[in-house]
Formats: C-alpha cells, structure tokens, sequence
C-alpha cells in the first residue's frame, strides 16, 4: 500500500469564526470546506470543486442531500443538487453547535437540543444543551446530565443507555451501521473504544493525547488529531500506524471518507489555514 499527501486547490482556507470549517457526508461522497467567507462543495465520485450560494457561517455540517451552516443564531441550508436555500425556525440560543447522520443533523444550543431532518421536519430531544456526537447513519452519541446513550433518530428518537462511567471526550461512526468508535479519558491516558451501537465493547486501544476522532464509516481506520498538530492513520484491524503527517502546531480538524482511502484535515497557523489531503491507493 503507497500513501500520497497532497494539497488540492482549496488553499489559503480562512476558519470559520468558532465550530467546524470541514465536514464530509456519512456516504463519503460530498466534502465541504469554509474558505473566506465562501462553501466550497467536492465530489467524491468526480472530484470537481466548485463554491456554493451559501456562506460560511460559525459551523458546518452536511448530510446525503444538504450542506447545513449556523450563522449568527440561525439555521440555514442547501439542497446540493438544486441550490435553493432555506432557513429553519428553530430556536437555538448561543454557541451552537451541529453534527450530521445520513438525513439529518442535530442541533445543541442554550435553549436546547434538536433534530432537523432534509425533509425539514424538527423534533426537540432535549429543551436544554447536551453533548452529541454521530455515530452511524441513524444513531447518535447523547450525553445529557451524566446520562450517556446512543439514541436512533430515523423514526420516534428511542435510545440504549450506556453503563460506561469514563468521560467521553469524542465519537464517530466507524466501519458499519452497527459499529462506533469512542475517545475516552481514563486517568493518566486515553483509550478508543470500538463498541457496537448495542453498547457492547469490541476492543479497546490506548492513546494519549488525541484532541478529534473521525472514523471511516465502511473500514475499520481512524484519524486521530494530536494536540501537537500531527494527523495520525491508525488501522484497527491490523492494530498498526498507516500515516503521520504534522501539517500543523496544533489539533487539526479531520475528515476521513466512507471507505477509509482519504484523509482531509485543516491545520491552523494564526489567522490562515491549509487544507491537506493523505490518500492511500
């Protein structure tokens, strides 16, 4: 296997004031990135680029059929096939934040914790703000009050309580519908912990000083950001390094598409930022 890091032509990448500036579908095909103000959209099958009617906002999600932004307290989002945009009434109060399933994304805020699906129909889980964490196509992490379970959303929310009592720092989907990967805080480390939805644990890996996950939702591989800016591929099956990359000083962003063959990260330097790409053929 040969691994290739290369810069593709959205540079010079400006992060969006707080929240994610790089997000990729579940299906891996759509990636969206903040630059200057601007959405810029690549296809996976085609990986042609090109820049959106929306505008970047405080944070960035996308699901099978939208890009989804917060900007200034206010929900917007665009159909990628159409263009058109829309705004969503829901109530959101200060410091929101967004992750994205397969048609869906779930919003926390002050005034609470929400689901708005690519149809639009809303559903409040939560009228205060929770931690939340996707974790397949359908289910996510929710830890509300000390109370962690993973919760399916594709039809009336119903979720399976977890006995885990290690705080949980960061999650994602991994290799299938069934599976997730948890960053836990142990005492003097860290641990991934491969678990099925069901909230039985598959195994368990040590690490230490992992700031974000992102797992690839058909391979069982992970993106690890490293508080000292390195970007480091781990494979779980074969329990051994692939890449480790230092593009920045300090924790990048990731993404890491559905089959595992492309990682994209957004290091920081000041003001600026450059995307990077590691593809393994």
């Amino acid at each position: 296997m040969s691994a290739a890091l290369v810069s593709p032509p959205i540079l010079a990448l400006v992060p969006a004031p707080g929240g994610a500036s790089l997000a990729r579908s579940l299906d891996g095909r759509w990636l969206a990135v903040a630059s200057a103000g601007q959405i810029w959209i690549e296809d996976a099958g085609t990986r042609r680029q090109r820049a959106t009617a929306i505008a970047a906002g405080d944070d960035l999600a996308v699901t099978a059929s939208r890009v989804w932004v917060i900007r200034g307290g206010r929900l917007e989002s665009m159909d990628l096939e159409s263009g058109a945009i829309e705004v969503h009434e829901v109530a959101l109060g200060g410091v929101v934040r967004m992750c994205a399933v397969a048609e869906a994304v779930v919003i926390t805020g002050d005034r609470g914790t929400w689901i708005v699906r690519d149809s639009g129909a809303t559903h409040e889980l939560a009228p205060h703000r929770t931690f939340v964490r996707a974790v397949s196509h359908t289910r996510i992490l929710i830890v509300d009050n000390g109370t962690r379970a993973i919760v399916d959303i594709a039809g009336i929310p119903s979720g399976i309580r977890l006995e885990m009592a290690s705080r949980i720092l960061d999650a994602s989907p991994l290799f299938d519908r069934t599976t997730c990967l948890l960053l836990v805080a142990r005492d003097d480390h860290q641990e991934l912990v491969v678990m099925r939805c069901s909230g039985s644990v598959l195994s368990r890996t040590r690490v230490r000083h992992v700031e974000r996950i992102a797992g690839a939702s058909q391979a069982l591989r992970v993106a690890l950001a490293i508080d000292d800016g390195r970007v480091i591929v781990y494979d779980l099956r074969e329990r051994r390094v692939l890449s480790a990359d230092r593009p920045s000083t300090t924790a990048c962003e990731v993404a890491f598409d559905a089959d595992g063959r492309a990682v994209t990260s957004v290091s920081r330097h000041g003001r600026s930022a450059q995307l990077y790409v590691r593809r393994f053929d």
